[in-house]
C-alpha cells in the first residue's frame, strides 16, 4: 500500500487522510474533489492545514502553487511533500534535499516565457492536436504537433505562443516522446509530443489568441492559430476607486462572496 506509513500517522494523530483507497466509491463526491483540486491547483491555492503527497509523475500539477506560494518541499521513499511554510516548524534539510528542491524550482524557472515578434502565421501546414488544455489561473497544454510535409522531426521544436495587437509571448515546450504519433503517420515523428505550463502573472493583463509553431532543422519557424474560439484572458479587474462615505443604506442588492484571495 504506497501510503500506508503517512495513513499509520494520521491516524496516531486523529487527523483525515484522503488517498483514494475506499470500499465503496462515492463516484460524484470524488470527482467533485478532484475538479475542485485540480482548479485550485492550476490557480496555485494551497489549504494552509493540509499536507500534499504526490510523485514525480504529477509533480508538474504542483508548479503553480511552488511558483506562486512560500511552500516547504520534502521527500520520503520516492514521494514528494508538500505544505505552506511554518517559521514555528523548521527543518533541517539534508544535502540531498535542497538538491532535488533547487532542481524543481530550476525546472519551474525554465516555464518562465519571453516577449517576441508577432508571430508569422500560415494555414494548414502544422498537423496539430490539443489533448489538455486549462486556462484557470495558469495557462497548461498538452498535445502534438508536427509539420505536415515533415516524416522525419526529430530537430524540430514546438513553440506555444500568446498575440495580442501589443504583446507576444514565446514559450518553449517540455517534449514528450509519441511513438504513436510515428505509427499513425508512418514516419519518425516520436519527437511530436507537447506539454507546457505558463504562468499568467509573467503576462500582461488582456486577451490573447492562442497560436502553436514548429521551428525545422533550418531553423525557420511558422505559426498556426489554434482553433480560433480558443482565447486566453488574463483577468483584468476595475481599479478601486475610494469614496467620502457608505453608499446610501436605503440601496439594498443582494449577493454573496464565495472567494476571497
Amino acid at each position: 500500500m504506497d501510503y500506508q506509513d503517512l495513513c499509520y500517522l494520521a491516524l496516531k494523530n486523529d487527523i483525515p487522510i484522503t488517498c483514494g483507497y475506499v470500499a465503496r466509491e462515492s463516484g460524484n463526491a470524488n470527482l467533485n474533489f478532484k475538479d475542485k483540486l485540480i482548479e485550485d491547483l492550476s490557480e496555485g491555492i494551497i489549504n494552509n492545514n493540509s499536507l500534499y503527497i504526490t510523485n514525480p509523475k504529477h509533480i508538474e500539477d504542483f508548479y503553480p502553487s511552488l511558483h506562486k506560494n512560500n511552500l516547504e518541499l520534502r521527500f520520503l521513499n520516492g514521494y514528494y511533500l508538500i505544505y505552506k511554510k511554518n517559521t514555528n516548524r523548521q527543518f533541517i534539510k539534508k544535502p540531498s534535499e535542497v538538491k532535488k528542491q533547487d532542481s524543481i524550482y530550476d525546472k519551474i524557472s525554465k516555464e518562465k516565457v519571453i516577449e517576441a515578434k508577432a508571430p508569422i502565421t500560415v494555414k494548414n501546414q502544422i498537423k496539430y492536436f490539443i489533448e489538455e488544455f486549462n486556462d484557470s489561473g495558469t495557462i497548461r497544454l498538452k498535445g502534438w504537433a508536427f509539420l505536415n510535409t515533415s516524416k522525419n522531426n526529430s530537430k524540430d521544436t514546438i513553440f506555444i505562443a500568446l498575440s495580442n495587437k501589443n504583446k507576444t509571448y514565446l514559450s518553449k515546450v517540455k517534449p514528450e516522446l509519441r511513438k504513436d504519433i510515428s505509427q499513425e503517420y508512418s514516419g519518425n515523428l516520436d519527437n511530436s509530443g507537447f506539454r507546457t505550463t505558463i504562468f499568467e502573472s509573467d503576462i500582461q493583463k488582456g486577451l490573447y489568441t492562442l497560436y502553436i509553431g514548429v521551428k525545422d532543422e533550418n531553423e525557420k519557424i511558422i505559426f498556426e492559430k489554434i482553433n480560433p474560439k480558443i482565447q486566453v484572458s488574463v483577468k483584468i479587474f476595475k481599479k478601486l476607486e475610494t469614496i467620502d462615505k457608505l453608499p446610501n443604506q436605503n440601496l439594498r442588492a443582494k449577493g454573496n462572496l464565495d472567494r476571497l484571495q
